[in-house]
Parts: C-alpha cells; structure tokens; sequence
C-alpha cells in the first residue's frame, strides 16, 4: 500500500469517526447536530457544498473498499536462471541466506545485513556489517566483496553486478568476565 492509498484510507476512517462520534451524540440527545443539518439543507450553496463533501467521501469509500478487495500478488522476488531441463528459480532470500552465511565466516565480521536489488547491469548488493574493533575496515571490506562474488559464482552461477559494502557500526566484542 503506497503513501497515497495510505492517507486515503486515513482521511476516510477519520471522517467516518467523526460523524459516527457525532450521531452517537445525537443518539445521546444532543440536538445542535440535527439543526445545523436542517439549516443546511435549506441554504442552495450550502447544499452544493455538503453534496460536493458526500461525493468526495463517497469516492473515498470505494477507493478504501477496492484496496480491501485487491488481492496481493506478490511473487517472491528473485532471479531465475536456465538449466539444462528448465528454468530455475532462487528467491532474493536465498541469495540473502548466502550471501550471511559466507560473509558470516569472515573474522571480525558480527552483523550482516544484505540488501539485494536488480539492476539493469545484472543483480547487486549492498551489505550493511558491523565489525568488531581493530579492524583493518578497507582490507575486510574488499575481502567481504571478493568472498560473496566467488561464493554467488560458485553456488548460482551468476556474477553480481555491484557489492557495496557499508559499515554501520562498530560492534562490542564480548570478552568473558574474570572474577
């Protein structure tokens, strides 16, 4: 759901609990509601402008109602490669799970955070790490790009186009406590 249908289904429900808050009030015996209402009704400029209103609201409702209906298809995203019986499939996931398991084995290396993302030059990867302290980052970094291309190239036959390497954080190495 983008940033649009979001604020519209927003907009709707906040209206709709407003006037149901006020019905409730004139359920309750509040009275002032129901003559403005009277009122509004008989005022022509009024009355184009409480159309206009419902109308607007109205077409909201079936905005709300078709994002309720849509259904989702959402496929996992993923690459697919040809093999000698047919096609094969490997969802971004996968590649993900490779991509921590080999950059997982690098020392120094604690948290891997790959982001995948297709390209029109091929697949890339931006991985977000934390390492430890005392750490010669250039050096791990073009070892953690060298690691995951051999690994992507021997696993799924596929070469990436980019790997970003991005460290975020350094990481606290626990030492064990001596008392």
């Amino acid at each position: 759901m983008n940033f649009l249908d979001r604020s519209i289904l927003f907009l709707y429900g906040f209206v709709t609990v407003i006037l149901l808050f006020c019905f409730m009030l004139v359920v309750l015996g509040w009275h002032l509601p129901i003559f403005y209402i009277k009122n509004l009704l008989f005022d022509v400029q009024l009355r184009t402008a409480l159309f206009a209103f419902l109308l607007v609201l109205f077409l909201l409702g079936l905005r709300v109602v078709a994002l309720s209906l849509k259904t989702q298809h959402k496929r996992d995203k993923g690459i697919s490669l040809e093999g000698e019986l047919g096609q094969i499939n490997v969802t971004f996931d996968t590649i993900t799970a490779l991509i921590k398991r080999v950059a997982g084995k690098i020392p120094g290396v604690k948290e891997v955070r790959p982001v995948l993302e297709a390209y029109p030059e091929g697949l890339g990867v931006e991985v977000l790490v934390r390492v430890l302290p005392d750490l010669n980052i250039p050096e791990t970094s073009k070892r953690l790009q060298e690691e995951i291309n051999s690994y992507i190239q021997e696993s799924l036959g596929i070469k990436l186009s980019r790997i970003k390497i991005k460290v975020e954080d350094i990481a606290q190495e626990l030492r064990p406590r001596v008392e």
